[in-house]
């Protein structure tokens, strides 16, 4: 791509072209990460919380709320990797079984590795988006002459006797 971006560029101007050239590169990397970034997070939290609300029907009542509420906490506060399953922290009401308690666990990674499932597939509409809109903007570059022709005088080339 650089090759092909910097083919036409006089020397004289070769090492401003390509440091703007690098930098737009940069600069698309480094928004187009962060907007993915920011779609990931915000779909992220709205599905953990739909998907925590409806795993805790199959919860004992006592720790419905709870287990709902740890998946609100990690969407306002963001996943802390831990020995937690999947960041989420829990704390359990007095008097839970052991198979409780793991029941939640398994769960709680179910709900986790479900909704980042369903925040990631309309997430990568972004990239996609963008690369379309790109492809889409090329077809609109006008064509140049090409270098044999503006050497040989072809096409669209026109002198000063071609004007009387």
């Amino acid at each position: 791509m650089n090759t092909v971006a910097m083919r036409d560029v006089a020397g004289r101007v070769a090492g401003a072209a390509s440091g703007v050239l690098n930098t737009n590169r940069q600069l698309g990397q480094v928004v187009g990460s962060s907007v993915a970034g920011a779609v990931l997070q915000g779909l992220l939290a709205s599905r953990l919380h739909s998907r925590a609300v409806a795993a805790a029907s199959d919860l004992p009542a006592d720790v419905r709320q709870p287990f709902v509420d740890g998946f609100a906490g990690a969407a306002e506060g963001g996943l802390q990797v831990s020995g937690a399953p999947d960041g989420i922290d829990m704390a359990l009401p007095p008097g839970v079984s052991e198979e409780v308690a793991e029941k939640i666990a398994e769960m709680a990674h179910d709900v986790f590795i479900q909704g980042y499932v369903d925040a990631m597939k309309p997430t990568l509409i972004v990239p996609v988006a963008a690369v379309a809109c790109g492809a889409l903007l090329c077809l609109a570059v006008k064509g140049g002459r090409t270098r044999r022709e503006v050497e040989a005088g072809g096409a669209g080339t026109r002198t000063i006797s071609d004007a009387g």
